[in-house]
């Protein structure tokens, strides 16, 4: 995948799906939190859509600095073990209605032509 591309396809997400404001509104249960749950998220998101297929190659692209150009400038990238303890802490709810929501947007949308994605 080209870096235009991928930059196409975060700017559709954020017009169409509204996912930057919707993934402000998640939460999790930590009290303290050096790192906003979004980032996190975004990480997470990030990773899925290029495929990644464990948490230890996701380490080593945050360890590369493979994510500091897609991040907003000051922000702190997470530490893998950070991650872990979020994603085992996560407010199921919150990710449901996200979920929810982009399946509802997609149906709208007529993503889904023939029932399924195609």
């Amino acid at each position: 995948m080209n870096k235009s591309y991928l930059k196409q396809m975060l700017i559709y997400f954020s017009k169409i799906y509204h996912l930057g404001e919707k993934i402000n509104t998640l939460k999790d249960k930590r009290a303290k939190s050096s790192v906003k749950i979004s980032t996190i998220t975004f990480v997470v998101l990030f990773g899925f859509m290029l495929q990644i297929r464990s948490f230890n190659r996701l380490e080593h692209w945050l360890k590369k600095g493979k994510f500091k150009k897609v991040l907003p400038k000051k922000t702190k990238i997470p530490r893998i073990d950070t991650i872990r303890r979020v994603l085992s802490n996560f407010d199921l709810d919150g990710l449901n209605e996200l979920n929810n929501s982009i399946i509802k947007t997609s149906t709208k949308n007529k993503v889904f032509r023939k029932g399924t994605i195609d």
